[in-house]
C-alpha cells in the first residue's frame, strides 16, 4: 500500500519450508528448496489485488447457506445423550444453533469412519441426526488423515490393497502415531487414492449421513518425530491399551503394501545424493524453534505418489491435497455443495474448504489476534474463516466470552469450541453471555443474505463490467485506501463495503 491508496501484490508460489523476515521497509524470503514462481498483481486497489491473486490460485468455494449460521462444538462430549442436551439447551435459551459438531469422541477407539458402539451407537446417533434434520439443523464430525494400522479394520485393509498410503524411503508404508495408535497416512497427492478416500466417506455416510466434515491434524501432525517403531503391527492406544513403553523414536517395523510400491526415479523422490532433508544446511525458524524438520511430523524423505515426490518438497501441500479429495468425494456423493473446515491450508485451499485458525487460548490477546487472523485469510483467498469463540485452551470467563461472541458472531465461520480440560462454555451457560449472544446472533442472522451475496461475488469470476469482489470481511483500508490512518487498524473490520464491526477486544 502507498499513501496515495495504490496497492500491488507479490506472490511466491513455493511449497518448501520458508522463513519470512519482515523489515521496516522490506520483506525477505528464505526458502530451503523448490521452484520459485513469482506473480505480480498490479491492483491498483487492495480488493483488486486479492481478486487478481484468486484468479491464479482459484476462486473461493461457495459454501451452503446453512453453514453461515452459528455452530457449536466441544472436545469431550462423552455420549450422544450429551449432544441431545446441548442442542435442547440452546433451543430453551432461544440462542440460534445451526450446526452441532463432535470431535474425536464419537469414534470407536479414535478410528476414522467408525462410531463408538457404547457411547455413540448407530441407532441413537441416527435418531439424533433425524431430529436435527427435522428441525432444519445440521451435524459435522471430525476426520483425521491417519488411518489406524489394524488388520480387519476396513479403511486400513483397503488402503493396503489399493496402495493408498505414504511410504518411507524404502517404499514401505510409513508408520506414524496419532490418536488411534500407530497409523498410516493417506497419500492424497496421488490422485488414484481419491477413489479410496471417497469409498471410506461413502461407507461412513451410510452409517451416519453427516452434513459436512472437519479435516484436522493435516499438517501432517504426528506424535512421533519421524517414523515410529513398534513391536506390534496393531499399534497401541494408551487410553485403551495402557502404557506404551515399547514405542521408540526410531525406524519402524516394515509394513509392506499388498501392491508393492514401484518407486520412480530410482526411489529417490527427487532426493539429492548426500543431502539430509531432515537437517538441511539452513534451519528455518518454526515458531522460534530450529529443530529437525521431522519434529512431530513425517520424515522428510517419506515418499508421495509412489516415489515421485519427497515429503521435503510436498509437506506444506498436504492440507490442500486432502481438501481437494474430500471436497470431490462429498460433492460426488451428496450431489450438492460441500461444507469442509480444514486446519492446514495452502494457496488454493479456499477453492475447496474453509478454515478455522487452530487451537487458541481463552485470553483477550487471542481474541484480538482472531480479528487479524480472519482478515489475513481474506487476503489468502479463504474467506470462510473463524476462530474458536471464547477460546479453546483454558477456561474462559463471563467477560471474555461475552466480548468474544460480540465479535465472533460476525466471523464468516462462527463456532464456539473448546477442549476437554476446560470448563464447558456453551453460550447458554451464563445469563450475561446468553443475553448478548441472542442479540448479536439475531443481527448476524438478519444479514445472512449479505454474507451469502458476498461469498457469491467472491466465488464468481469477475468480468470487464463488474468491480473486483474477493473478500467477505475486510480491513478498513480496503474501503478507504487513501486514508493512511486506516492502515494500522486491526481491531475493527468491515462486512462487505458497508457494515463496520467495532468490538471491544481488551479487558475491563
Amino acid at each position: 500500500m502507498r499513501p496515495s491508496g495504490l496497492a500491488h501484490g507479490v506472490f511466491l508460489r513455493n511449497s518448501n519450508g520458508i522463513d519470512v523476515v519482515l523489515g521496516s521497509n522490506s520483506l525477505l524470503y528464505r526458502t530451503i528448496g523448490g521452484v520459485l514462481d513469482f506473480y505480480f498483481f498490479l491492483g491498483p486497489h487492495p480488493e483488486g489485488v486479492v481478486q487478481q491473486y484468486q484468479e491464479v490460485i482459484g476462486r473461493p468455494h461457495m459454501p451452503p447457506y446453512w453453514s453461515l449460521g452459528f455452530h457449536n462444538c466441544r472436545y469431550g462430549y462423552p455420549n450422544v445423550e450429551t449432544l441431545e442436551k446441548v442442542v435442547a439447551n440452546y433451543s430453551s435459551a432461544m440462542i440460534p444453533l445451526e450446526t452441532m459438531w463432535t470431535d474425536i469422541d464419537y469414534m470407536d477407539q479414535y478410528r476414522d469412519f467408525t462410531l463408538d458402539p457404547n457411547n455413540f451407537p448407530q441407532d441413537k446417533m441416527n435418531a439424533f441426526l433425524d431430529n436435527l434434520h427435522s428441525n432444519g439443523q445440521h451435524y459435522v464430525v471430525i476426520v483425521d488423515p491417519g488411518i489406524a494400522i489394524m488388520k480387519g479394520y476396513p479403511p486400513y485393509d483397503q488402503g493396503l490393497e489399493e496402495n493408498a498410503f505414504i511410504k518411507d524411503k524404502n517404499g514401505n508404508v510409513f508408520i506414524g502415531r496419532v490418536w488411534p495408535g500407530y497409523t498410516a497416512f493417506t497419500d492424497f497427492m496421488n490422485f488414484d487414492t481419491h477413489s479410496y478416500w471417497q469409498d471410506q466417506i461413502a461407507s461412513f455416510l451410510q452409517l451416519l449421513p453427516v452434513d459436512g466434515l472437519w479435516i484436522d491434524m493435516n499438517e501432517i501432525s504426528n506424535f512421533c518425530s519421524g517414523a515410529c517403531s513398534t513391536e506390534s503391527a496393531d499399534g497401541v492406544n494408551t487410553a485403551i491399551h495402557g502404557s506404551e513403553q515399547r514405542v521408540k523414536n526410531s525406524q519402524p517395523t516394515r509394513l509392506k503394501s499388498k501392491t508393492r510400491t514401484r518407486l520412480r526415479r530410482s526411489g529417490t523422490g527427487n532426493r539429492r545424493v548426500g543431502f539430509d532433508p531432515t537437517n538441511p544446511p539452513y534451519s528455518i525458524n518454526n515458531f522460534g524453534n530450529k529443530a529437525p524438520l521431522n519434529t512431530k511430523t513425517l520424515d522428510m524423505d517419506a515418499l508421495h505418489m509412489n516415489g515421485a515426490a519427497l515429503e521435503y518438497n510436498a509437506h506444506n501441500t498436504f492440507g490442500l491435497s486432502e481438501a481437494i479429495a474430500t471436497n470431490k468425494a462429498l460433492e460426488n456423493l451428496k450431489k450438492k455443495r460441500s461444507f469442509i473446515i480444514s486446519r492446514s491450508t495452502f494457496p488454493g485451499s479456499g477453492s475447496h474448504t474453509g478454515h478455522w485458525t487452530g487451537d487458541n487460548h481463552a485470553t483477550f490477546d487471542d481474541l484480538e489476534h482472531s480479528i487479524i487472523g480472519m482478515l489475513n485469510f481474506q487476503l489468502f483467498g479463504i474467506p470462510l474463516v473463524g476462530s474458536d469463540i471464547c477460546g479453546f485452551h483454558d477456561s474462559t470467563t463471563v467477560e471474555l466470552c461475552t466480548r468474544w461472541i460480540e465479535v465472533g458472531a460476525f466471523y464468516p465461520f462462527s463456532r464456539d469450541h473448546n477442549d476437554n480440560q476446560s470448563h464447558p462454555q456453551e453460550l447458554y451457560r451464563w445469563p450475561e453471555v446468553a443475553t448478548v449472544a441472542r442479540k448479536v446472533l439475531s443481527i448476524r442472522y438478519s444479514i445472512l443474505p449479505l454474507y451469502y451475496t458476498l461469498f457469491y461475488k467472491a466465488h464468481t469470476p469477475v468480468t470487464m463490467t463488474t468491480p473486483p469482489a474477493a473478500t467477505v470481511t475486510r480491513p478498513l483500508f480496503f474501503e478507504f485506501p487513501s486514508d493512511v490512518n486506516t492502515f494500522g487498524i486491526h481491531t475493527q473490520f468491515l462486512i462487505g463495503p458497508a457494515i463496520m464491526i467495532s468490538p471491544v477486544s481488551t479487558q475491563g
